[in-house]
């Protein structure tokens, strides 16, 4: 593959300065775009460990591990299995919740599972694409065998990750 050196245009006439300066500005406008989408991820798989970590902690605080023993028994669950398992213990103790205290827990739970769903497997292992707004997910479905694009719409990653961050704060208020 022949390289096209930066002053000359593929016919081999010279590129002006300003054709230069236009494909700078272009090339500085993408690591924008692709810069701003990588922060809309790192964001979004910070809000998301925080609120794994916030419910393998009610998990384990419901099933009375002390310290020492969390790692030990949370590190073998992934995330979902830590859901069910709390969802199943929620389950199990919903006769005795005159309030419907553990209702609302369990709703957490579930939203938490869609979030996983919906958005972290699709951050996690779809392929990141480029689009004009910077990057899409490309994610094919198991079931179905046929891809999809995530996160075209301008917010989509944000309001993943603030809710997220939405049901830790208020995993924190049943402690």
């Amino acid at each position: 593959m022949t390289s096209i050196p930066p002053d000359s245009e593929p016919d081999g006439e010279p590129m002006s300065d300003e054709q230069w300066e236009r494909i700078q500005e272009d090339i500085a406008e993408w690591d924008r775009r692709v810069a701003a989408t990588c922060y809309k991820i790192g964001r979004f798989v910070y809000a998301f460990s925080q609120m794994e970590h916030a419910i393998k902690s009610f998990l384990a605080d419901n099933l009375g591990l002390d310290k020492q023993h969390r790692d030990a028994v949370l590190s073998n669950m992934d995330f979902a299995r830590a859901c069910d398992t709390l969802e199943a213990i929620l389950n199990i103790s919903l006769a005795s919740d005159p309030h419907g205290r553990l209702r609302s827990l369990r709703s957490l739970v579930g939203q938490a599972k869609k979030l996983n769903a919906d958005h972290r497997l699709v951050v996690a292992h779809g392929v990141w694409e480029r689009a004009e707004q910077g990057l899409v997910a490309r994610k094919v479905s198991r079931e179905k065998a046929v891809a999809r694009y995530y996160y075209e719409q301008q917010g989509e990653l944000d309001r993943a990750a603030d809710a997220a961050m939405g049901i830790v704060l208020a995993l924190h208020a049943f402690e």
